[in-house]
């Protein structure tokens, strides 16, 4: 399936799995406006979205960064 068919939590998780690759521990410093760019969505969706990885666990975000744990879970702490 193309990404822009992908529903708009699908495009954000596949562009953080390419981008972080198969590494055990990622940190993946990218702005919300980039992945919106990246990936046809406006940033506000992108926001959305990530906030949505984060509540289910599926990646953790601090200071700005995007953190991925072992390619299983992407890993963002919403605090």
């Amino acid at each position: 399936m193309q990404m822009a068919q992908m529903p708009s939590l699908e495009r954000v998780r596949k562009l953080l799995l390419q981008i972080g690759g198969n590494s055990d521990e990622l940190l993946v410093a990218i702005s919300h406006e980039k992945i919106a760019s990246l990936t046809g969505l406006t940033r506000v969706t992108v926001t959305r979205a990530i906030s949505k990885l984060c509540k289910n666990g599926e990646i953790i975000k601090r200071n700005g960064k995007i953190y991925l744990g072992c390619g299983r879970k992407l890993l963002v702490d919403c605090a």
